[in-house]
């Protein structure tokens, strides 16, 4: 058995959730912060505009849709090895299930910060995660199990990722705050600086 594609959920440079949304957090909210026009200051009170950005900034847990998964099949060749260790292909069968998702694909590449040494394996094509295997052809019921196995491991992976992305959202409009006010407050010093210049 082969299976197809690469580990989910698996940070290959490095990159895990929690970085992740700590860059996002501590570095990208503070820039776009102060990137704002001074207009923008003029025309909404502080409540309003760290609701505006903390919607912004939240990111939306991947929602993917098992129920409409689309299963094939189709022959291949298989790579073995025979009674005496050489290296022969046979026939076989691919097995694969493209499952539909909405979000961002980055996130199947970022690993919570809840997780065990056996990540589910799979490709990301477009909007579809396709799971998939390829077995001898008369191995069609281990196909079937790694599909499940691997399908469970999904749910479980996505559920510890939800977890933590839940947290991170309802925590975001907090870490905006003081990014807020003290914007606000360097524009006043400015203004009155502005003023005091001009007479």
């Amino acid at each position: 058995m082969a299976a197809l594609g690469g580990l989910l959920f698996y940070p290959s440079d490095q990159l895990t959730l929690s970085s992740w949304l700590y860059h996002r957090g501590e570095v990208i909210v503070p820039r776009v912060v102060d990137s704002l026009p001074e207009s923008d200051f003029a025309k909404a009170s502080d409540q309003e505009l760290i609701q505006k950005l903390a919607d912004q900034a939240t990111v939306s847990p991947l929602k993917v849709s098992f129920d409409q998964a689309k299963g094939d099949a189709e022959e291949t060749l298989v790579d073995i090895k025979n009674i005496f260790g050489e290296a022969m292909r046979v026939n076989g069968l691919r097995a694969t299930k493209a499952i539909p998702f909405e979000g961002s694909a980055d996130l199947w590449h970022l690993q919570p910060s809840t997780f065990d040494l056996n990540p589910p394996r799979g490709q990301v094509v477009g909007q579809r995660v396709v799971v998939g295997i390829d077995v001898q052809t008369n191995d069609s019921a281990a196909a079937t199990a790694y599909m499940t196995d691997q399908i469970g491991r999904i749910k479980t992976y996505l559920a510890r990722q939800t977890a933590e992305l839940e947290t991170f959202n309802t925590a975001i409009a907090g870490t905006i705050a003081p990014h807020g006010r003290q914007r606000r407050a360097r524009l006043e010093a400015a203004a009155q600086l502005r003023k005091t210049l001009q007479q």
